[in-house]
């Protein structure tokens, strides 16, 4: 994925979120770990045109990081 792709998925969900799930007012979160294109220009500016709060994970490390590594491990050869 791409930040040009990624600040498009946030634009949608935005979208449907204000649309379809809650109202103007409520706060959108949405919690991202460090990698380069969450912290592209674009997305920062769909971020921010859409009233969205944007908090990123400490950078990486094996305590915070592998327990959700392992978990999605899991589910991935669960559903292959």
């Amino acid at each position: 994925m791409t930040h040009l792709e990624y600040a498009q998925f946030i634009r949608e969900t935005a979208f449907i979120l204000r649309t379809k799930i809650c109202k103007n007012d409520y706060q959108i979160v949405i919690i991202n770990d460090n990698a380069s294109i969450h912290k592209a220009d674009n997305v920062y500016k769909v971020v921010e045109d859409n009233k969205i709060n944007f908090f990123f994970t400490v950078p990486y490390s094996t305590q915070t990081n592998l327990p959700a590594e392992n978990y999605f491990s899991r589910m991935k050869s669960a559903m292959i």
